[in-house]
């Protein structure tokens, strides 16, 4: 990153208005560390959630990156008068074991906190382990997660970059039973990505997400 970028992100899932999401982020350098915030929400009328983040991340020694985020999440149910308001953490390293090889961890709510509106935690810690393979236009990747609950999900995924400006890629998630398919387009400063996911029962997620590089040429 040689200089700002932002973004916007939109998805519908299972194609139902009421869940809903859309997002928007701005990251940028400061010396060796690279700054970003972001705004989330999802919902409808009756029922919303929407997260502020502020992050950070800087390259610890030549073959290892870290960074860290705070959360600041808000639950609203007006048709109840209830509202709720969390703060989490999250924090997350990378590093090049060997030569084409990449291994990362991320933590995600270190601590359980229980929200009034809902049967189950709100947030509960969740502990991500992925690794990647990368040969010249191809990464194959697989990551685990694990929750406090039991709760496991597998992943795996390939892209292949067909062009300086276009990459597909396909995943999976056998466990939950969720496929995913999508596209990358780089129009000058523009970037252009289209994805979309099928879940064996709940059905289909179409998302939409777009960045803008401030120095690109």
């Amino acid at each position: 990153m040689r200089g700002p970028q932002t973004g916007m992100h939109y998805e519908n899932r299972y194609m139902l208005s009421q869940t809903a999401g859309k997002a928007a982020a701005v990251a940028f350098p400061a010396g060796k560390t690279y700054f970003g915030g972001c705004y989330s929400a999802f919902g409808y009328s009756l029922y919303s959630e929407g997260r502020t983040s502020l992050a950070a991340a800087r390259r610890l020694a030549q073959k290892v990156s870290a960074g860290i985020g705070m959360n600041y999440h808000f639950v609203r149910a007006p048709t109840t008068g209830n509202r709720e308001q969390l703060f989490t953490a999250e924090a997350g390293m990378i590093a090049d074991a060997a030569d084409h090889l990449k291994v990362s961890f991320h933590l995600a709510n270190p601590w359980i906190q229980r929200s009034k509106l809902r049967a189950m935690p709100f947030v509960s810690p969740v502990l991500t382990a992925g690794v990647a393979y990368i040969e010249r236009e191809t990464m194959v990747a697989l990551a685990f997660s694990s929750d406090v609950s039991g709760d496991h999900k597998l992943m795996a995924g390939i892209s292949q970059q067909l062009s300086a400006n276009c990459i597909v890629r396909a995943g999976a998630a056998p466990l939950s039973a969720e496929y995913g398919f999508g596209m990358g387009v780089l129009f000058g400063r523009i970037h252009c990505d289209v994805s979309f996911l099928s879940h064996l029962r709940l059905g289909f997620c179409p998302y939409l997400s777009l960045a803008y590089d401030l120095f690109a040429k």
